[in-house]
């Protein structure tokens, strides 16, 4: 059992784990983040652990966030777990300013000396209660620990792709998510990414998908012998390298904001190959013929960029990717045999080039 309370934090309520302690179960938003003695514990605590399991796209990504630099564009939602002011258990659930409805949960903590006292379950309880009463329909998060897992499915997430896992919130149907992220619309529109498309990104990139070769940079692949293992840090690794001189993010939503198509632009280096940009592309499977709307733009920022050529990994079995390369400009320069060896299969890498000048 949990009561509110009166506090001096935004959010805060006492629970009793496992073992009898009462502990506090605090939440923040970036619009309203803790005070910096605070901030500085989670992040200890969190965001560099002495054996960090996420990226340093991600830690930069929660350290900025934790602090509200990203207020304007997303709405996180940040849970803390505390006994004596010692911070033993965090979690964090992410979602686009406007677009309350997708959210992600990840980074679900609990220290190694309160493990199997129930702060995780009380944690991801918490997260998904408040995600569901201000307008949350969808939660995605990747996991490849099976306890982890099992602690997931009892808050209602299920297995959705490789190992990543959704949840649908109490009276919506996964079919209307998805309708609403990727159904038809005659209205698109291309622009730059920014941090608010991080969920609605993570929701492209773990859809299942016909092609077997999603980005080839990320090494993200539709395979059963590669199952998905990432969500949110798909886009911080994306973001992180649109930091790069002459590099661009791009991508294509509906009226709704559902993110129906993503391009990368990501020039081979910032001296003797600054004039060459790799090219990631990928389109939801329903949206494959709005290709020419994202590839035109793609050009055109390249040609202002001053690029002069584009180059494009594309596996050989993936011919509809092949295609809408080709007819955006790209011609096959090289095959590579053998080039991924997936499972028990050797399947052959083609490198394509566009010359834009």
């Amino acid at each position: 059992m949990s009561e509110k309370r009166v506090s001096p934090y935004p959010d805060i309520e006492s629970i009793t784990i496992r073992d009898g302690r009462q502990a506090e179960l605090l939440g923040y938003s970036g619009d309203d983040p803790p005070p910096y003695e605070l901030r500085a514990r989670i992040r200890e605590t969190l965001i560099i652990p002495e054996q960090p399991w996420f990226s340093y796209g991600e830690q930069a990504y929660l350290t900025r966030s934790l602090a509200g630099h990203f207020a304007e564009q997303v709405d996180d939602r940040y849970y803390f777990v505390a006994i004596d002011e010692e911070v033993i258990g965090a979690t964090w659930v992410g979602r686009g300013r406007n677009h309350p409805e997708i959210g992600s949960l990840g980074y679900v903590y609990s220290h190694p000396r309160f493990e199997r006292q129930g702060i995780a379950t009380a944690l991801i309880e918490r997260a998904c209660a408040d995600f569901d009463a201000n307008g949350g329909k969808a939660l995605y998060l990747a996991t490849g620990n099976p306890t982890a897992k099992r602690i997931y499915q009892r808050a209602g997430f299920e297995t959705y792709n490789g190992h990543v896992m959704r949840r649908i919130s109490s009276g919506t149907c996964a079919a209307g998510v998805d309708e609403w992220l990727f159904g038809p619309t005659s209205q698109k529109q291309v622009r730059s990414a920014h941090w608010g498309d991080l969920v609605r990104v993570a929701a492209l990139y773990t859809r299942p998908h016909p092609w077997l070769v999603k980005d080839y940079r990320e090494g993200i692949y539709s395979h059963p012998a590669l199952p998905l293992h990432r969500c949110d840090s798909i886009f911080t690794a994306m973001m992180r390298r649109s930091t790069q001189p002459g590099a661009y993010l791009l991508v294509l939503e509906n009226p709704a904001g559902g993110i129906l198509g993503m391009a990368s632009v990501t020039p081979l280096d910032g001296q003797a190959q600054a004039a060459t940009a790799e090219v990631e592309v990928l389109l939801a499977p329903e949206h494959v013929t709005d290709a020419p709307l994202l590839l035109a733009e793609v050009k055109d920022r390249a040609c202002q960029g001053h690029l002069e050529r584009l180059l494009a990994w594309v596996a050989a079995c993936d011919s509809d990717r092949r295609s809408l390369l080709e007819t955006a400009g790209f011609v096959k320069q090289a095959d590579l045999p053998g080039q991924l060896a997936i499972g028990e299969q050797r399947i052959d890498l083609q490198l394509l080039l566009c010359q834009l000048s």
